[in-house]
Formats: structure tokens, C-alpha cells, sequence
């Protein structure tokens, strides 16, 4: 305390004690990285299962149960991750409740999504959500693009279902949250992070060519072929033009991120925020400022 009191007299002396607070008061800037935390370099997690049967599952990422990893895969651009899933798997379920807080969505409830044409924002489906045909999201030239589904219950897409992301970049973020159950029919062509509530089921040479299956209890990936095996993309994959595995979007820096307007998501530049602790070492120096101040009109 005696010399920071000397700190502050030979600052008060010099003029300086109110850009010293000032200082104090600066922003600090925020860590950036990804949405999903830990989660980031798994492209499987499984509660309580990940399992495959047939010829098993190709897979571009990290894969991870706290429970069980069953049948073939062979696991490029990541490794066998169990023991660090549960934690991963926490990481993935926090980011959805950040994801799942943005408000004005945009009800699709009962409408298929087959054949429509979306611009990146947030919807929402009341209970269930059905994929028959193609899914279009249309990033319209914005690498920092996000599209949110907010599915109630079950997702569910048909026998050669297909999502396509166009006119984006690496930084597009793209994510599904589901309520229960997604189910993806027989040669689904799938696209963004799967965070379920229950099962995610990969139906016969289902992929999901750029993105994530995560699942708060199992994932099972049944009956593939050899020739057109599972293709689940994370960030250390990046085939077919996927980097990330669409998880961008949101660069919680000081720079960029992205907010809701109607439903649409709109980049903004945004202003770091102080940290607590920073509040705490202001407030300390605006006293020391008044103490010094009273001391020296008292002497005065």
C-alpha cells in the first residue's frame, strides 16, 4: 500500500493520475476462438454411444464418447477422443444456449424446407422440422454469414435430401438445434453442426459432407457403403471447399460479430466491453484520485 500511495502522490504531482484511471478503465480485449470451444476439433461426440455398422464410417475429425465407441471408422485429420468428450461435449451445449438466445426467428413450423431458398438468420420450428428435396442458404457473398434452426422436437430429412450452402466463404456458420431426435434418411447430402438433444441416426451412405454430429446421447451411423462412405468435416478437415466445418460467424473480439434484425443476421462492428475486474481496478483508482484530492486542499 505505502508504495502505491507514493504511486499515486508522484502521479498527482505530475499530472498524470487521470490518464492512469483512464487507463485502468480501457478496454482489455476479449480472447477470440471458436463457438464450440473444446468441441471444435470433433466432428463426433456421443454421450452415451458413437457406433457405426456395415462398412463402417469415414471421418475427418476428432470422435469421442464418455461412454462407447463402437464398430469400423477410420478417423483422418483427428484421433480417438474419449476422455476429453464429456468436457467437449459440455462446450457444444453451451454454445447451443448461445446460439438458441437470439430473438425475432422466423417460424417455418410445417413447412418443409426441401426446395425453399433461405438467407442466413435464425428459424424456428415449433415442434418438428422436415428436409425432402434441396436446402439452398444463400450467404450472399458474406463470410461472416450465420444460419440458425431452432427445431423444437425431431429433424428429420428424406432419401437423397440435400443442404447447400452457396455464395459463402470459410467464416460461414451454420447450426442445427434439435430438440430430440435428427434423423438423416438413406444417401443424405447434410451440411452444419448437429447439437441434439437426443440421437442423431445416419441412415444408409448419409453424410455430412461439412459440419458436426453432436448428440447428448448417441450417434449411430449405420450401413454405409465403401465407395460412399460418411464424410463428417471438422476444422483440422477441409475437403470440398470446407474449412471450420461452418462454425464461424461469430468473432467475439472487438471487431465483428454478428446480431439479429428481424430475423437476419447483420455484421457489426461492436466495442470491447471492460472486464469485471477492470470495473474493480478503476473504481480503486477514482478513490485514490479523491483521497489524494481532499488531502491536498486539506493541506491546502
Amino acid at each position: 500500500m505505502k508504495t502505491l500511495r507514493t504511486f499515486l502522490r508522484r502521479s498527482a504531482q505530475l499530472g498524470v493520475i487521470v490518464p492512469f484511471a483512464a487507463l485502468l478503465y480501457g478496454p482489455s480485449p476479449a480472447s477470440a476462438g471458436p463457438i464450440l470451444g473444446s468441441a471444435d476439433p470433433y466432428a463426433v461426440i456421443g454421450k452415451t454411444l458413437v457406433s457405426t455398422s456395415g462398412d463402417g464410417a469415414t471421418i475427418i475429425g476428432s470422435v469421442g464418447s464418455p461412454t462407447a465407441v463402437t464398430g469400423p471408422m477410420t478417423i483422418t485429420g483427428g484421433t480417438l477422443d474419449n476422455a476429453n468428450a464429456a468436457t467437449a461435449l459440455g462446450a457444444a451445449n453451451a454454445a447451443a444456449i448461445f446460439l438458441g438466445g437470439f430473438g425475432s426467428p422466423i417460424d417455418k413450423s410445417g413447412i418443409d424446407l426441401g426446395g425453399l431458398t433461405l438467407d442466413a438468420g435464425v428459424y424456428k420450428f415449433t415442434t418438428t422440422a422436415a428436409l425432402t428435396g434441396t436446402l439452398t442458404l444463400d450467404a450472399q457473398g458474406n463470410d461472416n454469414a450465420v444460419f440458425i434452426f431452432e427445431i423444437g422436437t425431431g429433424l428429420t430429412t428424406g432419401v437423397n435430401a440435400m443442404v447447400s450452402v452457396i455464395n459463402g466463404g470459410p467464416n460461414d456458420g451454420l447450426f442445427w438445434l434439435v430438440g430430440s431426435k435428427a434423423t438423416l434418411g438413406d444417401s443424405t447430402i447434410f451440411a452444419g453442426n448437429i447439437i441434439a438433444g437426443t440421437d442423431i441416426v445416419l441412415d444408409p451412405s448419409a453424410q455430412i459432407q461439412c459440419g458436426r454430429a453432436i448428440s447428448n446421447t448417441q450417434v449411430t451411423m449405420a450401413g454405409k457403403t465403401a465407395t460412399n462412405p460418411t464424410n463428417l468435416v471438422s476444422i483440422n478437415g477441409i475437403p470440398s471447399g470446407c474449412a471450420g466445418g461452418l462454425e464461424g460467424g461469430f468473432d467475439l473480439t472487438d471487431t465483428v460479430y454478428s446480431r439479429v434484425n428481424g430475423g437476419e443476421f447483420v455484421p457489426i462492428s461492436t466495442t470491447a466491453v471492460p472486464e469485471p475486474g477492470t470495473f474493480l481496478l478503476f473504481g480503486f483508482g477514482l478513490t485514490a484520485l479523491f483521497a489524494l484530492r481532499k488531502k491536498f486542499f486539506a493541506a491546502a
